[in-house]
């Protein structure tokens, strides 16, 4: 039995591994505004089976490329406007590392993920007149509502 195979009958199994890191991710965040690397090269494994899981190697290559390009465009728009505003962070790097491994499995969903958790963020900043709040726990929740669309549609 090939190894694409062993994942395939795992992909069950990946996909709850998938949506704990999520949740672990967002519990962290939300307590200490953080995404520790050990949790997101985790995730980033778990991501990048369930990708194999899907559409095999090949699905895994693809959506790599994209993340890199991608996250590479917004690590170097954070660094510029870290510059240009006196060191003051917009995205956090661990934001930008969460993206990058969500992205292994659909760079499509997971960029309406971030997309969506970034505008609940700002609503709900302005509503409560808050300048800065963790950023995970908005695009987990848009996630797993997402997840629960695409899979009941």
């Amino acid at each position: 039995m090939a190894w694409s195979h062993i994942v395939e009958l795992l992909q069950p199994v990946l996909g709850v591994l998938v949506l704990a890191h999520v949740l672990a991710a967002a519990v962290i965040d939300a307590r200490s505004r953080r995404f520790p690397n050990a949790l997101a090269c985790s995730f980033a494994l778990c991501c990048a089976l369930f990708s194999i899981s899907l559409g095999g190697v090949e699905h895994l290559l693809v959506c790599g490329v994209q993340a890199v390009i991608c996250c590479a465009a917004l690590v170097g728009c954070e660094l510029l406007w870290r510059r240009t505003h006196d060191g003051d962070t917009g995205l956090g790097m661990g934001d930008i590392k969460f993206l990058a491994a969500s992205m292994l499995i659909s760079p499509l969903g997971a960029l309406l993920s971030f997309s969506f958790g970034l505008m609940a963020l700002a609503l709900v900043g302005v509503l409560w007149k808050k300048h800065s709040l963790p950023l995970l726990p908005f695009v987990a929740s848009s996630m797993a509502v997402l997840f629960f669309v695409s899979n009941v549609a």
